[in-house]
């Protein structure tokens, strides 16, 4: 009879090898992602969005570097605990920008997403230093700066990823006009969100190695899926005169109305949002 745990093993290292392939096959993605948004000219509109992406694939090389060919724990360890602090700033920046890009002709709604955005941040960084120093005090914790590190991932990505549910349940409830290309980042960047919440859930909720990676590889796979998708949705806005929903096209009518709503809702909001807010 097979050993349960040889059968472990080598299915851990099926996986991982596996996993190599589907990583290479994200990097190509988020690459040709990169460099479509360079050639369509649509980094003026994404400009923070192409940054986040270039910047994560960057630090997702080095630390595969380190996983697969350099073999070394401590660099791996080092790089991977400053970008889990770091890369929420870049995902705050991409957020922001969808803001802006979606509510940026309501003043103070954008205003008051803007402001519950940078709450969550700030929210996390004061979680993050409490939890480090909390996990630091506790002397049989024999890695405190790591546990600190992954707790500290797992809340930022799922923070972002509510808020993204949030804002696009605003975006679909409240009909807002949007032209395609807008309409199609605003869903692709919450299933990129989405996506990578996944990941930190599986490794969150399960201590089996096989589950932990089957959950990487299935964020990986979606996040491709999206760049790929996002390739061929987005183009450039000709004129910037058809507006859609994610119920469908509008009419100049609807477009007019759905308008005219929003704008009541950012005059009513304006009455009560304190000033040095906005």
């Amino acid at each position: 009879m097979e050993n349960p745990l040889s059968f472990l093993i080598l299915k851990t290292m099926s996986l991982e090898a596996f996993e190599k392939w589907i990583w290479a096959l994200n990097q190509a993605s988020v690459l040709a992602l990169v460099l479509l948004l360079v050639l369509r000219k649509l980094q003026i509109d994404f400009r923070s969005f192409g940054l986040y992406l270039g910047v994560s694939a960057i630090v997702s090389m080095v630390l595969s570097y380190y996983r697969f060919v350099g073999n070394s724990d401590n660099a791996y360890a080092t790089v991977y605990r400053y970008w889990a602090y770091i890369g929420p700033i870049f995902m705050v920046i991409a957020i922001s920008e969808l803001l802006h890009l979606t509510l940026g002709k309501f003043e103070i709604v954008l205003a008051a997403s803007r402001t519950l955005l940078r709450s969550v941040w700030v929210g996390l960084a004061i979680f993050g230093l409490i939890w480090y120093f909390y996990l630091s005090s506790i002397a049989k914790l024999p890695q405190p700066r790591l546990a600190s590190t992954l707790s500290y991932q797992q809340a930022s990505t799922m923070a972002f990823a509510i808020f993204m549910l949030f804002l696009l349940l605003f975006i679909s409830l409240m009909s807002v006009p949007l032209p395609p290309s807008r309409l199609w980042h605003s869903f692709l960047l919450g299933g990129w969100f989405f996506s990578i919440a996944i990941s930190r859930l599986s490794y969150l909720l399960s201590g089996d190695e096989f589950i932990r990676q089957a959950g990487s590889i299935f964020a990986m796979l979606a996040s491709s899926g999206i760049c790929w998708l996002w390739i061929w949705k987005v183009r450039p806005d000709r004129d910037g005169t058809d507006f859609v929903t994610p119920q469908g096209t509008l009419t100049e009518e609807e477009v007019e109305e759905n308008f005219e709503r929003l704008e009541a809702l950012n005059r009513s909001l304006g009455r009560s949002w304190p000033r040095f807010l906005r």
